[in-house]
């Protein structure tokens, strides 16, 4: 089987989940990522990943990298994004030198003979990757706000990072198509079209059996447990607390639907934004924000509630959403979804089969949509069973057999025999 230097900016929970599922199917696994553990989500793969109880502890290790930035500044690395950080702290710009010698100088301190390469995020990992080991097979991953920071850069430095990315021996993903498109913008001729060409789309990968085992418990159980005494409808929202998620929306929502609660399950820089609008509108008690979650409380979450709730935007410099690996776990717990129509939720959101999508910025739209499921049983379970059985198209199974399918193709271009 393969050695696979898994190089990422975040040690988010698909991140290890994708380093677990490779190394369960028998390849040495290492995980290069940061160690400024500032949020709850970078947390020790064993007490994170629900595969890695599977998984051989030889098989799958973690190298951390440690930037020279100041403990206790704001950072790239902080878990609320990148291009979130950099409108609070443009200055945040002048860490990236560091955050590449960083992750570069573990790559070659525990430098072993690896085989292949995956890159989360295309800037800087997937870069330093294609740059530092030009001889290995590369699965190259944009998630959204690497695409939007390569966008955001020069023409003429985004069509030397694209050549770069597109040589023989590099498969690129994008988690949804609109990716695709701001890849390319702007590349014109060859390169346009070599990129098109070039690049899967392929949304990351949730374990769906293991969602469904944790959400089999009791509704009014799994609520009492989280502290809920509401018999009436809940609507669960799961993801970062920040702008291009609009969880201010949220408020809105309570205040048009006067017997429906909220689950919050997030955390980020508007939390505390959140709750003064909970208070001020008088909403505090139906809006419950759990903070981060980690797997038990996501799952007793995902349980005690009726519908899923994502109101995200698009925001003045373009940037929106990829495709939520939060709304496939949702409709895997068999929740019907209610989103906006932005990025890559449109492509998850199968529209009046798996939930509604409505037009994003249009409350009395969204609160409709909520309406018509918490009031209708016969069809919240029909879009409950058709949730479950599209989330099965994500099951780590499926992507990670593509993503093995890619790295041979990319080893084949050089010239290499992988498996």
């Amino acid at each position: 089987m393969a050695r696979i230097a898994l190089v990422t900016t975040s040690l988010s929970a698909f991140v290890r989940e994708h380093g677990a599922i490779l190394a369960s199917r028998g390849h040495d696994v290492t995980i290069f990522g940061p160690d400024r553990q500032t949020r709850p989500d970078d947390v020790p793969l064993d007490s994170s990943s629900r595969i890695q109880p599977d998984v051989e502890p030889h098989h799958l290790q973690i190298r951390s990298y440690r930037p020279l930035w100041p403990r206790g500044w704001p950072s790239l690395l902080d878990g609320h994004g990148a291009p979130d950080q950099l409108e609070r702290f443009p200055w945040l710009w002048t860490e990236v030198p560091s955050i590449v010698t960083a992750m570069a100088a573990a790559m070659w301190q525990h430098g072993r003979a690896f085989d292949a390469l995956v890159a989360h995020w295309l800037l800087p990992a997937g870069l330093l990757a294609a740059i530092s080991h030009p001889h290995l097979p590369l699965l190259a991953i944009a998630h959204g706000s690497d695409a939007h920071l390569l966008a955001a850069l020069p023409r003429p430095l985004r069509r030397a990072i694209m050549s770069r990315l597109l040589r023989p021996g590099i498969q690129m993903v994008a988690t949804s198509d609109g990716l695709v498109e701001k890849l390319t913008m702007g590349l014109g001729g060859r390169l346009h079209r070599e990129a098109e060409q070039r690049c899967t789309i392929l949304p990351m990968g949730i374990d769906v059996a293991a969602i469904q085992a944790e959400t089999s418990m009791d509704r009014r159980e799994a609520r009492k447990r989280l502290g809920l005494t509401t018999e009436g409808p809940v609507a669960l929202f799961m993801g970062r607390l920040v702008p291009v998620k609009n969880p201010l929306a949220l408020i809105d929502l309570a205040c048009r639907i006067e017997d429906l609660s909220i689950l919050i399950a997030g955390s980020g820089p508007l939390e505390s934004v959140l709750r003064h609008a909970a208070t001020r509108q008088a909403v505090s008690d139906r809006i419950h924000v759990l903070g981060w979650a980690d797997q038990k409380r996501k799952a007793l979450a995902l349980r005690a509630s009726d519908l899923a709730v994502l109101p995200s935007i698009r925001l003045a410099s373009g940037r929106t959403e990829s495709s939520p690996v939060a709304l496939a776990e949702a409709m895997a717990a068999g929740l019907p979804v209610v989103a906006s129509s932005v990025g890559g939720v449109a492509q998850t959101v199968v529209p009046n089969e798996t939930g509604f999508l409505v037009e994003p910025n249009h409350p009395t739209e969204l609160a409709r949509a909520v309406q018509n499921l918490i009031h209708d049983d016969l069809l919240r379970r029909s879009m409950s069973n058709e949730a479950r059985r599209a989330a099965r198209k994500r099951d780590w199974a499926v992507v990670v057999s593509k993503h093995i399918h890619l790295l041979s193709q990319a080893a084949n271009e050089l010239g290499q025999q992988w498996s």
